[in-house]
């Protein structure tokens, strides 16, 4: 079996991938203005932690969709352990199950890049109701990168593409977004350099994984430190 980036968080149990992990996360959802009335959706929402956090927080309607069933496993069992109520779709980002106009917000963290980002664009577009808000913590490019090394991080991490923070402001708008505001935005050299520990570093794997999966592991966090001064991310809050 040939294991995928995603395969490899799914079975070390990594709930906040994303840069800026779970700080930046509850952050972004403090700054929405979210009642108990408000439709959320988490696209690739993984363990399911921001849609509990949402769920337990502000008793909203949260909408979840995971493509990895390992991942859909464990965010059905975390939402099982803390017992909330979230609507939780195994799907693709690409084309999903919800109506037209159906969210009023949609917090998207480090998904987007690894679909193919114009549909997935088109699909936030198609499912924000008018009024509402998109955010996005997606990765980004700080220059150009040689083919070599472009080949080598999509190969990894099964992208298509690699986007400069130009390159996503220019998807946006091509999906029938006006407006694109940057939040918050940092190289993963940065990010690291201002790195404080939290909770989320404090539970190890309770699992014993294979040395495929171990691999991966070492290769991601080789390739984190290598590009690490050309790497990192932008958290975009978009309106129609």
């Amino acid at each position: 079996m040939s294991y995928t980036y995603h395969d490899m968080l799914a079975a070390y149990e990594i709930g906040n991938a994303h840069p800026g992990g779970r700080r930046l996360t509850q952050e972004l959802i403090k700054s929405l203005p979210i009642t108990s009335s408000s439709s959320v959706l988490d696209p690739g929402c993984g363990r399911g932690e921001t849609s509990i956090y949402l769920a337990e927080n502000f008793h909203c309607h949260v909408s979840a969709i995971e493509q990895n069933k390992q991942m859909a496993d464990l965010a059905r069992k975390n939402f099982h352990e803390h017992s909330v109520s979230i609507n939780l779709h195994i799907g693709n980002v690409e084309s999903m199950p919800f109506k037209d106009k159906s969210f009023d917000y949609i917090l998207a963290e480090s998904i987007t890049a690894f679909t193919n980002v114009k549909q997935t664009l088109l699909e936030y577009e198609r499912v924000l109701k008018s009024t509402g808000i998109l955010l996005m913590n997606e990765m980004t490019i700080e220059e150009e990168l040689l083919d070599i090394e472009k080949e080598e991080l999509t190969q990894f991490y099964g992208m298509k593409s690699l986007y400069t923070e130009n390159d996503w402001k220019k998807e946006l708008a091509e999906a029938g977004f006006k407006t694109v505001d940057i939040i918050e935005g940092k190289t993963i050299l940065q990010e690291l350099e201002e790195y404080i520990p939290g909770e989320e570093d404090s539970s190890p794997p309770r699992i014993h994984l294979n040395k495929e999966l171990e691999d991966k592991m070492s290769v991601h966090q080789e390739l984190t430190l290598h590009f690490a001064e050309v790497l990192g991310y932008r958290v975009f809050k978009v309106t129609k």
